[in-house]
C-alpha cells in the first residue's frame, strides 16, 4: 500500500526521484517498472506493473465498447500511458504530455494513494487540499456507505 505526502523537484532532464518508501514493493523488494499515464484532478497516476495489468485484465475490460464515455477515458489513459524504470537514483522521467496535463513546472508533490502513486504540481495540490479539506466531514460521512469510515 502507498501512503504518505513527499515533496520533490523536477530536474533539468524533467526527472523526479521516488521516495524509497514508494520504490518498494510490501516485500521490500524494488518495483522495476512503473506505469504512469493521466490521473482525475490533473494530476498523474502511477502504478505497478502488477497493478496496471490487474486493472486492464479485471476491470477496463468490463467497460463496453459501446460505453461513449469509458471509451473516451480509456483512449485518453492508454494514449498518455508510459512505462517508466527507476534509474539507480530512484529518478523517473515524466514525459511532456504528463507534464503538461498535470501543469507541472518544477515543485512536484508525491502522494501514496492506496494502490497507487499520485504526482502532483505543488500548485495544484494546494490548490485541491484547500478546496477539500473544507468539505472533509462531508465526504467521510457520505462513504459510510461503503462501511466505516473511521
Amino acid at each position: 500500500m502507498f501512503i504518505g505526502e513527499y515533496q520533490h523537484t523536477l530536474d533539468n532532464k524533467f526527472r523526479v526521484i521516488l521516495p524509497i518508501k514508494l520504490r518498494q514493493s510490501s516485500q521490500e523488494k524494488p518495483i522495476k517498472i512503473f506505469m504512469m499515464t493521466l490521473g482525475l484532478n490533473q494530476c498523474i497516476d502511477v502504478y505497478t506493473l502488477e497493478r496496471w495489468d490487474n486493472l486492464n485484465e479485471n476491470e477496463w475490460k468490463n467497460i463496453p465498447r459501446t460505453d461513449p464515455s469509458g471509451i473516451a477515458y480509456l483512449r485518453l489513459v492508454y494514449a498518455n500511458a508510459t512505462e517508466s524504470e527507476p534509474d539507480r537514483q530512484g529518478r523517473i522521467f515524466i514525459p511532456m504530455s504528463l507534464r503538461k496535463h498535470a501543469q507541472i513546472q518544477k515543485e512536484i508533490i508525491i502522494n501514496g494513494a492506496g494502490d497507487h502513486i499520485e504526482i502532483w504540481s505543488q500548485q495544484k495540490w494546494e490548490e485541491y487540499v484547500t478546496k477539500e479539506q473544507q468539505s472533509f466531514v462531508d465526504h467521510a460521512s457520505k462513504l459510510t456507505i461503503y462501511g466505516r469510515t473511521k
